[in-house]
C-alpha cells in the first residue's frame, strides 16, 4: 500500500494504468473531494436516509466511483454524491471531537484534464450510473462547458460565486455553479446563434445595465418598483460590494433569471 501526496487517500489496490482503488477517512473525503458539477441534483431525502444508516452503524460496504484530474489533482465523485453528502452531514452533527476513523472505498479515474476530456467523463459518467435514468440533455456539450470556464473565471463574476459544488442554489445576490449551469442552458437553447465570447459579453453588459439601475436613487421605482424591505436593501449593498447583479432576489429580474429575456 502507498501513500498518495499530501496523504489524501492510501492506494489499495492498482488495476491498470488508469484505475486504482483507494480509501480515505471521512473527513478526508469531505475536505479533497467535491461532486462533479454536472452530476444529478440532489436528494435531500436520499441524503437523510442514508445519514440515518451511517446514525444507526447499520453499515454497508459502500465504494463511490471519482475521477482526478491530473493537471491540478482535484478529485471528484461521479457516482455516490448522496453518499458522500451523508458522511458530510454525519460528521457535521455527530463528530464535534473530530475523532470518527471510518474510511470509504473509491474507485478513482485518472484524467489527464478534465477540460480536455470532457468527453471521456462523460461516457464514464454513464457507464457508472447505468442503473439509473439520465436525462441526456442535461449532460454539458463542450460548448457549455467552454462557457461555463469562462464564466466561472471572469474576474467581474469571481467574487459572487459560490465555490461548492454540491450547493443547488446560492443564497441572493451570490450564485452557485448549479445555477450558472441552468443559466447557460437557457441562454443557449434561447440564443443558439450568439457565440460563447458575445453571450459572456451581454451577461456583463446586462450586468452593468442592473447596477445602474440598483443605484440610491433609482433602485425602488426601476428595479423593484416598490418600497424595499430591510434584508432587500442589505442585499443591494452586496451588490454593490461584489458588482454582481444577475441574481437579485425579488426583483424585476428574479422570475428564473429574467434578465435573459434582454440579451
Amino acid at each position: 500500500m502507498s501513500k498518495s501526496p499530501r496523504n489524501k487517500y492510501e492506494i489499495i489496490y492498482v488495476k491498470n494504468e488508469n484505475l486504482k482503488l483507494i480509501k480515505m477517512n471521512y473527513r478526508s473525503l469531505i475536505h479533497f473531494t467535491q461532486n462533479w458539477i454536472h452530476n444529478r441534483l440532489l436528494s435531500i431525502e436520499k441524503v437523510d436516509e442514508l445519514y440515518e444508516e451511517i446514525k444507526s452503524n447499520n453499515k454497508f460496504g459502500w465504494s463511490l466511483s471519482a475521477f482526478q484530474d491530473l493537471s491540478n489533482n482535484e478529485i471528484k465523485i461521479l457516482d455516490g454524491q448522496h453518499r458522500r453528502e451523508a458522511i458530510k452531514k454525519y460528521l457535521e452533527l455527530n463528530d464535534d471531537d473530530m475523532s470518527n476513523n471510518d474510511e470509504i472505498i473509491i474507485w478513482l479515474y485518472d484524467i489527464k484534464n478534465e477540460i480536455d476530456n470532457e468527453d471521456e467523463i462523460i461516457e464514464l459518467f454513464i457507464k457508472l450510473n447505468k442503473n439509473e435514468p439520465i436525462d441526456l440533455s442535461q449532460l454539458p456539450s463542450k460548448r457549455k462547458h467552454n462557457l461555463f470556464k469562462m464564466i466561472i473565471n471572469e474576474p467581474c463574476f469571481k467574487k459572487a460565486i459560490r465555490e461548492s459544488e454540491a450547493v443547488n442554489e446560492a443564497r441572493s445576490p451570490y450564485i452557485s455553479k448549479k445555477q450558472i449551469k441552468n443559466i447557460i442552458d437557457i441562454i443557449i437553447n434561447k440564443y443558439p446563434e450568439l457565440s460563447n465570447e458575445e453571450i459572456l459579453l451581454k451577461m456583463k453588459q446586462i450586468n452593468n445595465k442592473i447596477s445602474i439601475m440598483a443605484n440610491v436613487e433609482n433602485v425602488e421605482e426601476q428595479l423593484f418598483r416598490r418600497r424595499l424591505n430591510k434584508k432587500e436593501k442589505e442585499i443591494i449593498d452586496k451588490c454593490f460590494e461584489i458588482k454582481f447583479y444577475l441574481n437579485i432576489k425579488n426583483s424585476i429580474y428574479d422570475d428564473n433569471f429574467k434578465w435573459i429575456d434582454e440579451l
